[in-house]
């Protein structure tokens, strides 16, 4: 759901409380806009998690996807496709796998351009 007051976009997730993730609460983004820019926003994602198997049940096999689409581009889809290897410590998750991104550059003041990358990482969730 997107709200909208003259230069202010406040973007409120509610896909979790819809699609009833326990361990999710809802986001609120706030930012500026300029003229160049559209207050709409689209934005659906998937994750799955096998079960703790790997290095003695510590680990798991784990892929996400991740679809956005924006007003100001002309609602051109930007995909995030994400797989490896996660396991769970004590509040945090590390992640360790391949990305491939298509789509809107994350600098704001890039907006319009598009950009492809394969990424290698190591990613720790709080």
């Amino acid at each position: 759901m997107f709200l909208h007051a003259p230069g202010w976009s406040c973007a409120i997730a509610v896909a979790s409380l819809l699609l009833g993730c326990p361990d999710s609460d809802p986001a609120v983004a706030y930012k500026e806009l300029t003229e160049e820019q559209a207050p709409w926003r689209a934005q659906v994602g998937l994750e799955w998690e096998s079960r703790p198997e790997l290095f003695g049940g510590r680990a798991a096999w784990y892929s996400a996807v991740d679809f956005s689409a924006t007003q100001e581009r002309d609602w051109r889809l930007d995909t995030a496709v994400q797989a490896g290897i996660a396991a769970k410590g004590p509040g945090s998750t590390w992640r360790f796998g391949i990305e491939y991104y298509d789509g809107r550059v994350p600098l704001g003041e890039f907006f319009q351009d598009t950009e492809s990358r394969f990424t290698i990482g190591l990613w720790v969730d709080h």
